[in-house]
């Protein structure tokens, strides 16, 4: 409930030109104050890790395939729906400019990357992309056995519909056939949409 409430308080506080939230909460509220950490409130990354078993969930209704370069224009599109998505409420990150065509076209080129799309009636509604090791998670999941998950996004309307699921698992199989043996990703704990998925899957 706080994470709802909070989602959507925030976005009118920032609106209104409140940047500066502050919570202050009894100190016999243990559930209360997890809540507010995991809201960004003196916790503000999270690494995750799993191995590459197979995700149990049915898949949706959905055809994935991988992203080539002749998918430039709309991965440059999903990218930028997934910053939209980063800059609200209750996230509020500042991620920098979306990468020029040339950066996102080298990261394509890259037979060491993959990113998966999936489509529902036609029409792309989400992605994943997997690498090698981000260098901007934890070293302790920096090392050469791990792919890195550095970006996801599905369009919200459905969002918990399994279409995530389906595309991690698309990416567990990519990463066991290139040898890999787990999977890391790092994620804003505040972005309660992200988080819920991540420490479930």
């Amino acid at each position: 409930i706080y994470q709802e409430m909070y989602a959507h308080l925030a976005a009118r506080w920032v609106a209104d030109g409140y940047r500066t939230h502050l919570v202050v909460l009894m100190a016999n509220d243990p559930e209360g104050m997890e809540t507010w950490h995991w809201l960004g409130f003196g916790f503000e990354a999270a690494d995750a890790m799993r191995d590459l078993s197979p995700v149990s969930d049915p898949p949706p209704p959905v055809e994935i395939r991988r992203a080539g370069l002749e998918d430039l224009a709309l991965v440059i599109e999903l990218d930028g729906s997934l910053r939209k998505h980063m800059r609200a409420a209750p996230t509020f990150l500042p991620l920098r400019e979306q990468d020029r065509p040339e950066v996102q076209e080298k990261w394509l080129a890259d037979p060491a990357n993959a990113q998966f799309i999936a489509y529902q009636d036609g029409e792309a509604v989400g992605y994943m992309r997997f690498g090698p090791a981000s260098q901007d998670a934890c070293t302790i999941i920096r090392d050469e056995a791990t792919t890195s998950i550095v970006g996801a996004w599905v369009r919200d309307h459905l969002r918990g519909s399994g279409i995530g699921t389906a595309l991690l698992d698309h990416g567990l199989t990519w990463a066991r056939g290139l040898g890999y043996q787990r999977c890391g990703v790092d994620f804003e704990p505040q972005n309660t949409v992200a988080a819920r998925f991540w420490r479930r899957e």
